[in-house]
């Protein structure tokens, strides 16, 4: 049986979280379709390899010059350790990469955790819409 002072800690902690996460959380602004950066500026390759580290929990990423000018989506794969022959030094990776869309609003531009993640406002980035569509949590 759990103390009832526990149970309560738990609720708190558990309506704190929430309510965090209400008051972090920016309303959308209507549809958003998939998109590609207009141009890669180096004010916007730092908003978004902060946005990339923030939303992977701080971790450094590195980002290439002419990141999310091609498609929509944006795969981050975990950087693994490697021997002088370029062989993984744990053998045989099995993290998953994490997928994110860049998405284009009325309001601007917005990068999505794929599949169902949060979003993240890139304000100094210029998006168009992208010429093929990519559907958010498809394969492609």
């Amino acid at each position: 049986m759990i103390a009832p002072g526990r149970q309560l800690l738990g609720k708190v902690r558990y309506l704190s979280v929430l309510l965090l996460a209400g008051c972090s959380a920016q309303a959308l602004p209507g549809p958003l379709e998939p998109a590609v950066l207009e141009e890669v500026t180096g004010a916007v390759r730092t908003e978004l390899t902060q946005v990339v580290s923030e939303a992977l929990g701080g971790v450094p990423v590195t980002l290439g010059e002419e990141v999310l000018t091609d498609t929509s989506i944006l795969v981050v794969e975990q950087n693994v350790p490697r021997d002088l022959q370029q062989r993984p030094l744990a053998g045989r990776s099995l993290a998953v990469p994490v997928r994110f869309q860049l998405l284009v609003g009325d309001q601007g531009c917005w990068l999505k955790r794929l599949p169902e993640g949060p979003f993240w406002p890139l304000t100094r980035a210029r998006c168009v819409r992208e010429a093929r569509s990519t559907e958010a949590g498809s394969d492609s």
